[in-house]
């Protein structure tokens, strides 16, 4: 599914966590046209200067450049669509990541063509925060296929510890 924004020439690929698979080298998450995160999420990853960033926030009433990073533009969803913060970055087609936060992945549940969900179902986190709205009441994987994604095979990240990752995708 592409998504098209308000000027025809412009196309989206929308893929969250982790953006294509990680790769091992220093070169950290794959690349990407722009990534979506709310403010208390950083990549530091050594390409991470390099690419443009939603950052979301509640602080401006539209889209704005961060007067402290030219590869920021400031974005409050709840003032201006995805398409305008898009447009006042300068992103017109490719692939978006968003990345961070429950709220950033939640507003993201029906524009995703994949998302990659990993999970360590023996691993128990007192206090963590859940992926989407919803969770534990509803499982990850009922949200995801309630939004209209579906489940690909299931990637073995670590047999011993049973890590294991799922790409959800809209077909």
């Amino acid at each position: 599914m592409l998504v098209s924004c308000r000027e025809p020439a412009a196309r989206f690929w929308m893929e969250a966590p982790p953006c294509g698979p990680l790769r091992a080298s220093a070169g950290g998450i794959s690349p990407t046209v722009t990534r979506g995160h709310g403010r208390n999420s950083h990549e530091h990853q050594p390409q991470s200067a390099h690419r443009k960033r939603l950052i979301l926030t509640r602080r401006v009433d539209r889209p704005i450049a961060d007067p402290n990073d030219a590869k920021v533009t400031l974005w409050n969803p709840a003032r201006a669509p995805f398409e305008d913060a898009a447009a006042s970055a300068g992103v017109r087609q490719g692939k978006v990541c968003p990345i961070g936060g429950t709220t950033v992945f939640d507003m993201f549940l029906d524009r995703y063509d994949t998302f990659f969900l990993s999970q360590a179902p023996d691993v128990r986190l007192p206090g963590g925060i859940p992926v989407f709205s919803g969770v534990p009441q509803t499982s990850p994987q009922d949200i995801l296929r309630r939004h209209g994604l579906v489940p690909q095979a299931p990637k073995v990240l670590d047999a011993e510890k049973n890590v294991s990752m799922v790409a959800w995708q809209r077909l």
